[in-house]
């Protein structure tokens, strides 16, 4: 039989009959290799239709003008993935995987928004391992997540199918399983700012980042070298800070304010998180979402601290994380467009909140204003009543270590300080305005 110029030699298969059938199959197997290199990553496959045989025909072919494979379904993805690679300098949007290529792990940096339990093991008053922080976490208990319930990492991994909860790196429970999955390697009072984590004594991003080199360590010790790289290339990487530096640092100390204006400050802490991004990059990360600033202005703390009697959200706060996202979201993209094969994204943190804040019943909430825990007003610390709890614990742990009568002896022949009020004076009569009417 005679074939049209330029038309691929297909063979003979059991679906396809008839000669206007073989044409119709052969001139879906070139719109098919026209549209692998542009649309792929939007279709996600490169399958043929095999309803009349066009995929078994197509498997036998080899296209010599594009030096594509149009076999099955893998090799047309491998051979349009390449092409995407060869590409990826003229084009704007990024390599997807596949779909039938699922998230290996999530693994978490930054702040109290997504530190699992990290603070709990180290030297530092920012900790949330006391109730009421918990209450409505699995069993009640608190665990480090500066929340009532699950903190957005867990949220994501479940919803990326990958598990329910993400642990904390430091936590020393931690089992060879729950690294091949991911972990947060966050640290609540963190920021981009090197200054900002030495005010509260916690964990540095760059610190963190150590830490997830020894992770890629633990890794390849478990699973191999390759095994290794390819977890941490299907992995997704979620970047969580910036609140702290605004509120914590700028706002609140004021070394910072004397070094910068809001510009300045936010122009620097971009650079920071892209610089952050590119170290990420070269370890492996491939798959990486930077979150915005959120309604810094609008926390239940800054609203207590400056929000007048009513306790309204602070524009100047709100403005400079505005601008920072602004700077950001920009100039993500022009990185995103210098690391070929990767996927980084900026999330809107800002807005969806800001929504929820102004208008709470449309998303079936009361109060938007108090924190989950403790007041609501200002971040919960341990309460008296707590710390009394604790000692009656540590005095029944003594009984049982040492016997009644020498921990009774103990605890008579002890010293004990109490030292308090200053917060009841300064945060609380002065600075919220409730006792004060009282």
């Amino acid at each position: 039989m005679r074939r049209r110029k330029n038309q691929p030699k297909l063979l003979p298969s059991p679906e396809i009959g008839s000669e206007r059938e073989r044409e119709t199959c052969a001139a879906r197997v070139r719109e098919k290799e026209q549209q692998i290199g542009r649309s792929w990553r939007r279709e996600g496959t490169s399958k043929v239709d095999s309803k009349r045989g066009c995929h078994q025909a197509a498997e036998r072919k080899k296209s010599s003008s594009r030096g594509l494979s149009i076999g099955s379904s893998r090799r047309g993805k491998e051979a349009a993935a390449e092409k995407e690679k060869k590409s990826i300098g003229d084009s704007e949007e990024t390599v997807n995987l596949p779909k039938d290529v699922s998230v290996s792990a999530v693994i978490a940096f930054g702040d109290s928004f997504v530190d699992t339990g990290n603070n709990n093991h180290i030297t530092t008053l920012v900790k949330a391992d006391f109730p009421p922080y918990g209450k409505d976490f699995m069993g009640g208990k608190p665990t480090g997540r500066f929340s009532n319930g699950r903190l957005i990492a867990d949220i994501l991994a479940e919803a990326l199918g990958v598990k329910g909860n993400l642990p904390a790196y430091l936590d020393p429970s931690l089992q060879t399983k729950d690294l091949l999955s991911g972990v947060s390697f966050a640290s609540a009072g963190t920021g981009y700012d090197p200054l900002t984590p030495k005010i509260s004594s916690v964990i540095p991003l760059s610190v963190q980042l150590d830490n997830f080199k020894q992770y890629i360590g633990e890794l390849k010790r478990n699973i191999g070298e390759e095994a290794a790289q390819n977890l941490t290339t299907n992995s997704v990487f979620l970047l969580v800070a910036s609140t702290n530096d605004l509120v914590l640092n700028y706002f609140g100390v004021p070394v910072r304010r004397l070094q910068y204006d809001i510009p300045a400050y936010a122009n620097m802490l971009v650079k920071l998180a892209l610089d952050f991004v590119q170290e990420l990059y070269k370890l492996g990360a491939r798959k990486i979402a930077v979150f915005s600033a959120p309604p810094v202005g609008c926390l239940p703390a800054v609203r207590t601290l400056g929000g007048g009697l009513l306790r309204g959200c602070k524009d100047k706060e709100n403005e400079a994380a505005q601008l920072f996202n602004s700077m950001l979201e920009k100039q993500l993209q022009v990185l995103a467009s210098t690391l070929p094969e990767s996927r980084v994204g900026f999330v809107d943190f800002y807005n969806p909140l800001i929504s929820i804040i102004e208008n709470p019943s449309r998303y079936g909430l009361e109060v938007t204003d108090r924190g989950c825990c403790g007041t609501g007003a200002i971040e919960s610390v341990t309460p008296l009543s707590v710390q009394l709890d604790n000692f009656k614990q540590y005095i029944v742990e003594l009984k049982r270590n040492i016997g009644e009568e020498a921990a009774q002896n103990l605890v008579t022949n002890s010293v004990f300080f109490v030292a308090a009020v200053t917060n009841d004076l300064v945060v609380n009569y002065f600075t919220v305005p409730t006792r004060r009417i009282q």
